[in-house]
């Protein structure tokens, strides 16, 4: 089997994986068995194996920059739902807000962690560091900066 097959056969797996059998095996113009297939053939073939293991980590190392598109997907639905507003059913609009809503928090998230890793999550952070250091943190854990008048917490 040549490499492109074996390419074309982990992205179809890796697809399937991440979301819908029939759906994957559709767009690709196979069967659900073909798809079966093919998920046997990679437990038995360390080349095919060594694809779908490589695809599978892109996919989960690039997973969020899928987020803003599925946000604005999510939007767009909600705002052709509300202008529509005749057969749109308001559990479907209200199960899409809420999808919003969580795509949203993933991303909200994802930031804050990116932030934290890259140490860049807030403009007093070198202080409050070299503060801690320096023995000056509240009860709360916040650095506290001493002068001879007042205390501040920062």
């Amino acid at each position: 089997m040549d490499e492109r097959t074996l390419e074309t056969r982990a992205q179809i797996i890796v697809e399937a994986d991440c979301g819908n059998d029939k759906v994957t095996a559709a767009r690709h113009g196979i069967s659900l068995r073909s798809l079966q297939r093919y998920r046997k053939e990679s437990q038995e073939n360390d080349a095919l194996s060594r694809i779908v293991a490589r695809k599978r980590e892109l996919i989960e190392a690039n997973w969020a920059e899928e987020l803003p598109t599925a946000i604005r997907a999510g939007i767009d639905y909600i705002k052709t739902a509300c202008m529509e507003a005749k057969n749109t059913d308001p559990l479907m609009v209200r199960a899409i807000v809420g999808a919003v809503k969580i795509l949203t928090e993933v991303a909200i998230t994802k930031d804050v962690i990116d932030a934290r890793l890259t140490g860049f999550d807030r403009p007093e952070r070198q202080a409050d560091t070299a503060m801690a250091k320096a023995g000056c943190v509240s009860a709360t854990g916040r650095a506290v900066e001493s002068t001879r008048d007042t205390t501040t917490v920062s």
